[in-house]
C-alpha cells in the first residue's frame, strides 16, 4: 500500500508536468507535442534532468539554467498539486484500479480547466466535449455508478446551467453571466461522477465562489471564472462518493 501510494504521488507529479504543457500552449493555439519543452524566454531546450516534477525547480532555484530568466513557482505547484491528487484518490479508491483511473483522468482534467479558466477566462472544448463521451463511456464498462442515472445527470445538469445562463445573461444581468464552457465542464464532470458529483459542484463551487469574493473583492471584480470553483467542488464529490 506504502509503495503504491508512492507510486500515485510520483505518476501525479509526472502528469502534472504535462498539464503545464496543456495550460500554458492549449490557449496560444499550440502543438502539445512539438516543439519539445523548451525555455519560454530563450527557447532552449529542456534536458531531461532539468524536467524532473519538483525537484528540477529547486535545484535550478527556479530560474532556466541557460539564460537565468525566472520560472514561474506555477509549474512546481501544479505538479505537487497533481500528486496529491492523484495520491488521495488512489487512498480513496484503491480497492478497484479501473475507478482509480477513470477518476485521475477526471481529476486531470479539473486542474488544467482550472487553471485555464483562472489565467484565461475560456474552458477550451478540447478539454470537456471529447472526455464526456469518455466519461460516460467508463462509467458504462466500469458499473461502479448507474448509467442511466450518469446520463440523466449530464444532460439535466447542462440543461440547467444554459437555463440559468439565459436568465442572467439575457434578462436579469444583461451580459454575460455563465460561460458555454461552464456549461460543457458540468456535463463533463456528470459523465464522470454522476449525480452526487454535480450536486456538491455546483453547491460547494457556488459557496466557494461567494466565500472568495467576499474576502478578495478586489481581487475578482467584473468577470468572475467560475471553472475553478466548479472544479473544486467536483473533487470534493468524488472524495465522497
Amino acid at each position: 500500500m506504502v509503495s503504491l501510494s508512492i507510486f500515485f504521488f510520483i505518476l501525479g507529479t509526472v502528469v502534472g508536468s504535462f498539464l503545464n504543457v496543456i495550460i500554458y500552449r492549449i490557449p496560444k493555439g499550440m502543438s502539445i507535442v512539438k516543439p519539445g519543452s523548451h525555455c519560454p524566454n530563450c527557447g532552449t531546450p529542456i534536458r531531461f534532468y532539468d524536467n524532473i516534477p519538483i525537484i528540477s525547480y529547486i535545484i535550478l532555484k527556479g530560474k532556466c539554467r541557460t539564460c537565468g530568466s525566472r520560472i514561474s513557482p506555477v509549474y512546481p505547484i501544479v505538479e505537487g498539486l497533481t500528486g496529491l491528487v492523484f495520491l488521495s484518490i488512489f487512498i480513496k479508491f484503491h480497492w478497484s484500479i479501473p475507478i482509480v483511473i477513470k477518476y485521475l483522468i477526471l481529476s486531470s482534467l479539473l486542474i488544467a480547466i482550472s487553471l485555464i479558466d483562472f489565467q484565461e477566462k475560456v474552458i477550451p472544448d478540447i478539454l470537456t466535449i471529447p472526455w464526456i463521451g469518455v466519461g460516460l463511456l467508463a462509467t458504462l464498462l466500469i458499473k461502479d455508478l448507474p448509467i442511466l442515472q450518469v446520463l440523466l445527470s449530464t444532460v439535466i445538469s447542462g440543461f440547467f446551467l444554459w437555463i440559468l445562463r439565459v436568465i442572467f445573461s439575457k434578462l436579469i444581468l444583461k451580459r454575460e453571466a455563465l460561460g458555454e464552457g461552464d456549461i460543457f465542464l458540468i456535463m463533463l464532470i456528470g459523465s464522470f461522477a454522476g449525480l452526487w458529483g454535480v450536486y456538491l459542484s455546483l453547491l460547494l463551487g457556488s459557496i466557494i465562489a461567494l466565500v472568495a469574493h467576499l474576502i478578495f473583492p478586489d481581487k475578482l471584480k467584473g468577470e468572475i471564472p467560475f471553472g475553478p470553483f466548479l472544479s473544486m467542488g467536483a473533487f470534493i464529490g468524488i472524495l465522497t462518493l
